[in-house]
């Protein structure tokens, strides 16, 4: 039996659903939110409580039929004698005991609040990254740092900015890695980025340790394998040979330095990036020397 005691505690509102898409658990915030006892929301089918039910509909089916997360569009919450409520419904598939997918609910406000806050910082950090760039004789910022904090922060900004959800396969055994990390960020930024703006639905980061492999003819004992992957429609293949090239672009309208970019900063950490793509999967696969 499936336990949600620690959902208790959170201040979003989550509620649970089973195979028929009725709701099965409601927990305090979500009581709050929807203005309405968890006793009156339990046997609900959860469609009934938004305007939009059928684009709702085929993003649970997609969610519980691919076992993605999946970020679905808003919603719109009918409440009875007072003004409809704009929310954002993100669901994630579960497992046990009848139960499907986990809904999590947010006010449209909080997440703008919370997408303009991460714009704010995102500001400041690439600042502070061209300043290192453009200021000559300049040296990096090198200090240790995880891997997985490199990637949270990338998790977070294209989660903000598109609201595509990244589920994560770590390696919790990696030790720390030496490099400057704004150029780490930016380098998987710009992948997932790309990944999001070609219309990927999932996104996994994975980590990996590499022991005795080689990198730009030099061998070393262990290195780190970050991977990132997609299901997009791949990279055109008529630009698959020149796509770290600057200019080269395979979405209208981009400005082809994303990955440059990501390829010179990987290259300032000793490091490789390659990729192989085909419609429905594209893994763009970085290697880092760790020792």
């Amino acid at each position: 039996m499936v336990s949600f005691s620690g959902l208790e505690l959170l201040a979003t509102a989550v509620v649970a659903l089973d195979e028929r898409f009725v709701v099965r658990y409601a927990n305090p915030a979500a009581e709050s939110l929807l203005a309405t006892g968890a006793k009156s929301l339990i046997g609900q089918p959860f469609l009934s409580l938004f305007f939009e039910k059928q684009a709702l509909m085929a993003s649970l089916r997609e969610s519980r039929a691919m076992h993605w997360d999946y970020a679905a569009q808003n919603v719109t919450y009918t409440r009875h004698g007072r003004e409809p409520l704009p929310l954002s419904c993100m669901v994630t598939r579960i497992d046990g005991s009848g139960l499907a997918l986990l809904a999590e609910l947010r006010p449209i406000s909080e997440q703008l609040r919370l997408a303009r806050e991460e714009r704010i910082k995102e500001a400041d950090r690439l600042q502070a990254l061209m300043d290192r760039m453009l200021t000559p004789h300049r040296a990096p910022r090198i200090e240790p740092m995880s891997v997985h904090e490199v990637l949270e922060r990338v998790r977070s900004l294209v989660k903000a900015e598109f609201g595509v959800v990244i589920e994560r396969d770590y390696d919790p055994s990696l030790p720390e890695l030496i490099g400057d990390r704004e150029q780490l960020i930016q380098a998987v930024l710009n992948i997932a980025r790309n990944a999001a703006q070609a219309g990927s639905k999932s996104i996994v980061f994975r980590t990996r340790a590499v022991r005795q492999t080689t990198i730009l003819r030099q061998r070393y004992r262990l290195a780190l394998e970050l991977q990132v992957i997609d299901d997009g429609p791949g990279v055109p293949e008529e630009i698959q040979e020149r796509i770290f090239n600057p200019l080269v672009s395979g979405r209208e309208g981009g400005t082809g330095l994303g990955l440059s970019l990501a390829q010179t900063f990987v290259q300032y950490h000793q490091g490789v990036i390659e990729f192989e793509s085909r419609p429905g999967r594209t893994t763009f696969r970085i290697l880092l020397p760790l020792t």
